[in-house]
């Protein structure tokens, strides 16, 4: 087990929403940034590391699947599950898991019933900046194009954020865990990469430690757990429909569920929690394709700090679901979900 960490270099910005065209213009033109980019997002940087440094290929279409396959070449796997993205806290088992839209949730293993939201939902680690959109063939200024980026600042990040929860300044670090034998994965210790938009650059670090596949293998056996959405579940229409209309949805032998307030106010002990941390089902697309450079066909999706019920038949289908996820690009990491308590405890 290893992780991959990024430490941001200067401002980034990791665009979850907002669209930039020359037909967008004005206030519509904006780039939406979050604390935490998408899983599309770190794999694309990695796959096109590896394709210009290190003779390696660059995804042959815009799907998901194609994306993972040039990832897993990339790396080095034959087998490969990403887990993340979350913020690496010094201090075994806590990290700071994505609350959408623009928030942060503190979680800790030690107190599995503490959720709360930090810092960057005030906006303390974000700046605006205005700028102009450029031709990619010429570098000439394209008319209209005007727009505005919420962007991610790790000074303010470390300051404001880090320093808030731990007591003393450390460096915003993003980690993904890698769950899987990865041969070439050292290849990528110590370097420079473009993570993010608007030039945004991040140093790479290789981890032995995998924080949450370390926390999802040390689970005592159970078949029934609340999880936190630590990443966007990318689902089918029929599912999120299931999940919506209180029915669930079922995966070999589990049942996902939303749980009703008062059975999340329960487990959470606070009622306004159980309200921040109702699902979010939304439209979104994940990430930007390489060969036409928009937009990947959306998928109904629940976004991260969703609360969620997993029912299974067992202890082994239970922990083989959370380990590899479900839905669509969960090779990725999509679909990382946390445990919070079992509904027997």
């Amino acid at each position: 087990m290893a992780s991959l960490t990024f430490t941001p270099l200067n401002l980034s910005l990791y665009r979850w929403g907002g669209e930039y065209s020359p037909t967008t213009t004005g206030p519509m033109a904006r780039g939406e940034g979050e604390p935490l980019p998408p899983p599309t997002t770190i794999a694309g940087a990695v796959v096109a590391y590896a394709a210009s440094r290190l003779g390696k290929r660059y995804p042959r279409d815009d799907s998901l699947e194609e994306l993972y396959e040039a990832l897993r070449e990339a790396l080095g796997c034959d087998r490969l599950r990403l887990l993340g993205p979350y913020v690496r806290l010094r201090g075994k088992g806590r990290a700071l898991l994505h609350y959408y839209p623009g928030g942060l949730t503190l979680y800790e293993r030690g107190s599995p019933r503490l959720l709360r939201s930090v810092g960057v939902e005030a906006g303390e680690a974000f700046v605006e900046r205005v700028g102009v959109g450029l031709s990619r063939r010429s570098k000439t200024v394209l008319r209209g194009l005007l727009y505005s980026a919420r962007m991610l600042d790790p000074i303010a990040a470390e300051q404001r954020v880090i320093a808030g929860v731990m007591g003393a300044r450390r460096q915003y670090e993003i980690s993904m865990d890698v769950y899987g034998d990865c041969r070439e994965l050292d290849a990528f210790d110590m370097r420079v990469l473009h993570l993010g938009g608007d030039s945004a650059l991040a140093k790479t670090r290789v981890e032995r430690e995998a924080v949450l596949v370390e926390l999802l293998e040390g689970m005592a056996p159970r078949s029934e757990v609340y999880v936190y959405t630590a990443s966007p579940i990318l689902l089918g229409y029929d599912e999120a429909d299931g999940l919506l209309e209180g029915r669930g949805f079922g995966i070999d032998d589990c049942i996902v569920r939303v749980p009703s307030l008062s059975e999340a106010a329960r487990i959470l002990g606070d009622p306004g929690a159980a309200k921040a941390f109702r699902a979010k089902v939304m439209l979104w697309h994940p990430g930007v394709g390489y060969e036409r450079g928009m937009p990947r066909e959306p998928y109904a999706t629940v976004m991260p700090g969703s609360l969620l019920r997993i029912s299974c038949g067992g202890w082994d289908s239970l922990k083989r679901l959370l380990l590899e996820g479900f839905g669509a690009g969960a090779g990725l990491g999509f679909a990382t979900l946390v445990p919070i308590l079992s509904p027997s405890a």
